[in-house]
């Protein structure tokens, strides 16, 4: 899209503002107390957030 995105470190917004730009489906998930390795330092919340949203977009055409 062009939009330059304020780099604020682990912000929800940067998230989102992130998200925004990708192709697809896209669910931002904020997992208190977690690092840069969500499936090392949280691994049942990340599994539950992949699998929300594998069940979520399950049947659906690709968008693009």
């Amino acid at each position: 899209t062009g939009q330059v995105v304020e780099y604020q470190a682990g912000t929800k917004a940067l998230c989102e503002a992130m998200a925004g730009q990708w192709v697809g489906t896209t669910s931002v998930v904020m997992l208190p107390a977690c690092g840069h390795s969500p499936p090392r330092d949280r691994p049942d919340q990340t599994l539950a957030a992949m699998q929300a949203l594998i069940a979520d977009t399950a049947g659906r055409a690709p968008t693009a």
